[in-house]
């Protein structure tokens, strides 16, 4: 099987790590979240970046 190969899985995670650096941005956004929360009403549900056309 292709997914098994160590060749495929080498190049796999080269692709990922080099992904990842071009993304860097936009992981720490996602993963730092929102610089300050926005206050949200008792019992309303969170919400997160990019909904209610914040982008």
């Amino acid at each position: 099987m292709l997914m098994f190969q160590p060749d495929y899985l080498r190049r796999l995670i080269e692709l990922g790590e080099e992904d990842a650096e071009a993304r860097v941005e936009e992981i720490r956004g996602l993963v730092e979240g929102p610089s300050s929360p926005r206050p949200s009403s008792p019992g309303s549900p969170p919400t997160f970046r990019g909904e209610e056309g914040e982008s």
